[in-house]
């Protein structure tokens, strides 16, 4: 295997063991890949970091004092990945569990086209039935998120789209070294998104590795902290649709963000806070 692609996995964890122990028995697992795996700690005090290091003792852990949030930490393991001359790293949520052959089917997507620059997962959440997400498309006129739906034809094996969500994202070491690392300003949500949209100005394809699955569970450090992540994910909204939209639409994209979609996610945050605090008082709510 001396000759495949070194590949460096970056789980970045806060308060999420047991997660974080479930992810990592799936990325053990991966096959027909060269694969160092590095855990970035922000700062947890749930025993994750001894937990890790006695189950998993080849796999490095980086142990903030901190919690430095998604960005930053994500940020430090890429660096320390780069540093080890990976060619491809692979960012991963805590809270994902991964198919045996995702991160190979991804590496050979990207091994057959030097113009992609960033690999997108086959996401498949617990709803039923299921919910799979294949990347997104960005509309910098009206502030739209548009998901495509997932092909169903059994040659194609990938797909091309404006962002993947970084819960999955394998990057390859150029466009790092070209673009740079996250916006650790974002903190949290949109940064994949702006991060894909600046290596596309730079000539890197965005793609998703259609038949490379990973199973995004669900982050409840993110559920314990619902305030902050509505409110990070509206003011991200703006400013990664602004800084990319070009300056023609911006007057149009202005109207629609403040107009509608911000609004909008205003006022289903207020609905779901208010459904959270009265459900366990035994009112249920109905809502047409």
């Amino acid at each position: 295997m001396a000759d495949l692609p070194l590949v460096a996995a970056v789980v970045v964890n806060w308060n999420g063991r047991e997660e974080t122990l479930a992810c990592l028995a799936s990325l053990v697992e991966s096959r027909g890949v060269r694969l160092m795996v590095v855990v970035v700690d922000n700062g947890s005090t749930d025993g994750s970091v001894t937990a890790i290091q006695a189950r998993y003792p080849t796999v490095e852990v980086i142990a903030l004092p901190s919690n430095r949030h998604f960005a930053a930490g994500a940020n430090v393991g890429l660096r320390h990945g780069l540093a080890q001359g990976a060619d491809y790293l692979w960012l991963l949520n805590n809270d994902v569990l991964l198919d045996p052959d995702a991160l190979a089917e991804k590496v050979r997507i990207a091994e057959s086209d030097s113009r992609i620059g960033i690999i997108g997962a086959r996401l498949v959440h617990p709803t039923n039935p299921p919910g799979v997400i294949v990347g997104a498309n960005c509309d910098l006129r009206t502030g739209a998120i548009i998901e495509p739906a997932p092909p169903t034809g059994p040659r194609q094996n990938r797909l091309a789209v404006d962002y993947v969500w970084g819960c999955a994202m394998l990057i390859r070491a150029a466009v790092l070294i070209e673009v740079g690392f996250f916006d650790e300003r974002l903190v949290a949500y949109f940064e994949d998104t702006d991060m894909c949209l600046r290596a596309a100005r730079h000539g890197w394809q965005t793609t998703t590795a259609l038949k490379a699955t990973v199973h995004h569970v669900g982050s409840r450090s993110a559920n314990r902290r619902f305030l902050q992540q509505m409110f990070l994910r509206g003011r991200n909204w703006w400013r990664v649709y602004w800084r990319h939209a070009p300056a023609r639409d911006r007057k149009r994209l202005f109207v629609w963000l403040w107009g509608y979609r911000l609004p909008h996610l205003l006022w289903s945050t207020l609905v779901t806070v208010i459904v959270r605090t009265l459900r366990p008082r035994g009112r249920p709510i109905r809502l047409r």
